[in-house]
């Protein structure tokens, strides 16, 4: 547990800047999520596990269905011209 701890503090004085980065924005938005992150300090630095990969792949396309409908009903929409003929 002290190898941990003291790793752990290294991190934290190591990227103190993108832990400061992350703190305003979660006093900002109060709830972050991953696009939230990734804009304010990068990707990992690592490959995500599958598992995690389809996770955001799968919130990414509901996120772009919800926007797409969205924009969608917010276009106006002609009324049909109901003057006799």
């Amino acid at each position: 547990m002290d190898i941990a701890y003291e790793r752990t503090l290294e991190l934290m004085v190591a990227k103190k800047g993108e832990v400061a980065s992350l703190a305003e924005l979660l006093l900002a938005k109060e709830t972050i999520n991953h696009d939230d992150i990734v804009a304010t300090i990068g990707h990992r630095p690592f490959k995500a596990d599958d598992q995690y990969a389809a996770y955001i792949s799968n919130a990414l396309g509901i996120a772009n269905e919800a926007a797409k409908k969205a924009a969608e009903a917010a276009t106006p929409v002609a009324a049909p011209n109901l003057a006799p003929v």
